[in-house]
């Protein structure tokens, strides 16, 4: 077994897509991590984890692979339903 290391913001699930190629490999991370408890554990950056030498599905494993993305934050960026409108004026006749 392999181990690697929490990126920020991940979950049990990106772990999974990023090593195993499927999110239902997270059972995987759930037996082979006495940490772990349930698929819907909390997961801090800096976290280990250990990794089988296996993967469900190798081509979902490589396009899918966890790849931190930086943005402006909310603040900046706002997102969400709260924040959606139409962006142009109609007349209604």
């Amino acid at each position: 077994m392999n181990k690697i290391v929490a990126k920020h913001k991940q979950s049990l699930f990106d772990i999974a897509i990023e090593q195993y190629g499927s999110m239902e490999a997270v059972e995987w991370l759930v037996e082979d991590n006495e940490s772990l408890n349930s698929i819907i554990d909390t997961v801090y950056a800096g976290d280990v984890f250990l990794i089988r030498d296996a993967v469900m599905n190798k081509p979902v494993q490589k396009e899918l692979e966890y790849h931190e993305v930086v943005s402006g934050g909310i603040e900046t960026h706002p997102e969400g339903v709260g924040f959606w409108g139409i962006e142009r004026d109609f007349i209604i006749q």
